[in-house]
């Protein structure tokens, strides 16, 4: 049986928001999905070089490299 529930969207991106923050500020917490170098790599995404900066650009995390 399905339940409908009335989602406010401003407090869902709120605390989508407050999450992403959370990620960034302290990457070494344990959170409930997946995060960090490990995961990028499963997912495909190019170890970082010496030419690039110490964190990924919105361009980089968009899409996993092709291969």
């Amino acid at each position: 049986m399905a339940v409908e529930v009335e989602i406010d969207v401003q407090v869902l991106k709120s605390e989508i928001k407050k999450t992403y923050a959370a990620v960034s500020q302290e990457p070494e917490k344990d959170f409930i999905f997946p995060t960090g170098r490990p995961w990028a790599e499963d997912l495909d995404y190019p170890a970082p070089t010496r030419s690039s900066p110490g964190r990924w650009s919105a361009s980089t995390a968009a899409s996993p490299a092709s291969t």
